[in-house]
Formats: C-alpha cells, structure tokens, sequence
C-alpha cells in the first residue's frame, strides 16, 4: 500500500532538485495494514554465520533441515528484501547443536548489538506476533548479548523476557517460528510494529502532556562512534534559555525516555536513533528534525506510522574545505549553521525573536578540530595511508598547536 499522510512530512532549506527526489522515494515506501506473515518451519536451523575453514562469516538467520534460507529471517533491507541468500556450508549443518525446543525467532543482533536505532527497527519488529504464539516456544535472538536498553524493552512484552535465550552457534531446533519483520528498512513499515511500540509505551506511567519544547541532544554521545554536530552544547545552553526540556536520553533508563516523548508535544532533535523513540508517542504534534543534505527513508518510515507533522531542517553541514569521503558515514561530524536553526525556530514559535546566542557559534576551525580527533583515532583503530595523509593536511591547515 503506497504511504498515506506524506502531506505531514516537510522539507525545508533543501534545494528543489533535491526535495523532487525526497518526494519521489517517499512515494515509493510503503504503509501496510495487512500484518506480515508468519513461517512455522519444523527443524529450522538458526543459522549464527560460521563458516567451513574460512575467516569470513556467512549470512545469519534461519534456515530449513537442508540449508536454503529462509528469506524473511536475514536482515535485508529495500530492494534486497525477496533477494535468495546461499545458506550454510554442508559442514556446518552437519555440525549444528541439536536443541529439542520449539522456539520463536526474535532475529539477530550482531550488527548492532549497542546501537539503539537499529534495535528497534531490524529486531524488536519482530516481535509484533509474539503474544499470538504458543506460550510453551522459548523467545530466540542470535547474538552473544543483550544491550540493557533491550533488556528493559523486552521486560515490557508480557511473557518473553524471562524465558528468552541468546544462540551464538548454529542450532537446529525442533520447531522455529519465524515472524517477518514488520519493519523492512528503506522500504516498509506495518501498522503492527506501531502497535507494539505503543503497547510498550502503555506499560511506562506518563506524565501530563505539555506544550513546552522536548530537545533530544546527541551532544553527549562518543564523537568517535556516533555522528557529532559541532554546536550543540552551545545549542542547548540557548535552547534552555527559550524554556526547552534538554535531554540527553543515553543518560535516563528507557523507560523516562519513553515518559518524556509520551508527554512533550512538541520534539526537536538532531537526526539520530533518538528520532524513532517517536514510536512510542501517540501525542507528538510537531517534531523538527535538524538535518543533513541528504534522505533518509527510514526516519520518513517512522514518521508515516506516525500521527503529527514532522519537517526536516536543513540545517547542518559538511564544510567545503573537509575531506568529507575519509570518514565513514557514522563517524563524520557535522556543523550547524546557527543562523538557519534560529530563523527556523522562530518560524514555528518555539524560541522568541529575540533569541540570540551567548557567544559566536563554533566555526570550520572548531569543526577541524573535532574531525582530527575522530580521524586520528579511527587510524589508531584501522590505519590508512589515505587518512594519515588527511590528518597532516588538515593539521597544516590550523598552524601549529593541533598534535
């Protein structure tokens, strides 16, 4: 079914170029009522990705007695989802454990068994058949262990967090139930994952609704393992100011993050995994995204499940100068341009016209700065001739001071 309600999402500050193709690939995501399906496979093998004298591991999820995949149980994602995936060497389905169980996959967590975005969306969607099965399978996820924040979403689903259990080796079980993701990433979303982010949420007593302004910050996150935006300390001190409730959620159990996106109508956020926490808010009228130059279908998921409007802001940057391809995608800072988010807030009424900055924004010295940071450190993790040469140029670029 071709997404409804597009009309709620906005752009802003992009190019017109650009906002014809946003458009384009939002018409080509889907919202679907019809629940995905659900697979009974009698001697399923969970599949954890070994492979038969090799280093590299093959592809993980469940497969039949003779090895042939089945589909909707390996992460892919857009157009790879119907693609045919090679199963298991011979070898190692002959040497698979045995486990008499009958158990229900709840899928795989290697990918990212410590980032919170791709949890809700790749993993917990599975679970949207969960309380329609039989009580006496046994909940199941590949992986070694169990973030904290899952453990706690988890403890929110009647009957599965008590008797759930991690498989890191392949395992042939007697009975596998095999729920399709009601989350395909850049491509659908079921109503029935919404539905089970909202009944995760029931379960978290809220607080009253209120119209003062929720910021979600990533200004305390790792800059070396999670994408940074240069200002948003300065951001939030300004924002405070204006009568914005600043949070950075990695510091507050679940379930206040869940209470806080319950009760504030009013989100803004630089774009990140904390922007799918919407999921478990019925009450957000208007959430503002402090974006990149670039789209981003799942967070348009997210927002098409959603009631609201929602409006990405062009805000944030890449500097001319920067080496931008060096770095991969996660690790890139970004750089906010203080005069587009002060003009765009005061737009929607959130902050009052005279709102102004304490000191001058931070600039590309500043940006430079925090990049040879994250660049020295991924070269202490991987080496690169290419990032070395980057460093000493970035480094000549800002004089002497900058080892």
């Amino acid at each position: 079914m071709t997404a409804h309600g597009s009309d709620r999402i906005q752009f802003s500050l992009f190019d017109q170029a650009k906002l014809a193709r946003f458009r384009r690939r939002i018409a080509a995501l889907s919202i679907e009522e019809r629940a995905p399906a659900t697979i009974e496979l009698p001697y399923g093998v969970l599949s954890a990705g070994e492979s038969s004298g090799q280093d590299r591991l093959g592809p993980r999820g469940v497969c039949d007695s003779f090895g042939k995949f089945v589909n909707s149980s390996v992460g892919l994602r857009g157009n790879q989802f119907g693609m045919e995936i090679k199963g298991p060497d011979a070898a190692v389905l002959d040497e698979a454990l045995r486990d008499d169980r009958s158990v229900y996959y709840l899928g795989d967590l290697r990918y990212h068994r410590g980032h919170y975005g791709h949890f809700l969306l790749d993993t917990l969607s599975r679970a949207w058949n969960w309380n329609a099965q039989n009580p006496a399978a046994c909940p199941v996820l590949l992986g070694n262990q169990i973030p904290a924040f899952a453990q706690e979403i988890y403890g929110r689903i009647p009957r599965l967090a008590a008797n759930l259990s991690l498989v890191n080796r392949t395992t042939r079980f007697d009975h596998v139930t095999i729920p399709s993701p009601s989350f395909v990433l850049d491509r659908i979303a079921h109503v029935q994952f919404k539905k089970l982010c909202e009944a995760v949420a029931e379960t978290v007593a809220e607080d009253e609704p209120t119209d003062r302004p929720l910021y979600i910050s990533r200004a305390g996150l790792d800059p070396n393992s999670h994408r940074t935006i240069i200002g948003e300390e300065e951001l939030e001190k300004m924002l405070s100011r204006e009568g914005f409730f600043v949070v950075r959620p990695e510091t507050l159990p679940i379930a206040d993050q869940i209470r806080l996106i319950k009760s504030h109508r009013y989100v803004v956020a630089g774009m990140g995994s904390a922007c799918h926490s919407r999921l478990f808010s019925t009450s957000t009228r208007l959430m503002l995204v402090l974006s990149p130059d670039r789209f981003n279908a799942n967070y348009v998921l997210c927002d098409l499940l959603c009631e609201g409007e929602t409006h990405y802001l062009n805000v944030s940057y890449v500097p001319d100068s920067m080496i931008e391809e060096l770095l991969p995608p996660y690790a890139q800072p970004l750089l906010l341009d203080f005069d587009k988010v002060l003009t765009s807030l005061k737009s929607f009424g959130l902050v009052r016209s005279s709102a102004v900055l304490e000191a001058p924004p931070p600039g590309v010295r500043e940006y430079k700065l925090r990049w040879l940071q994250i660049a020295k450190w991924l070269f202490q993790q991987r080496g690169s001739e290419q990032l070395r040469h980057a460093i000493e140029r970035v480094s000549q670029s800002l004089g002497s001071g900058t080892n």
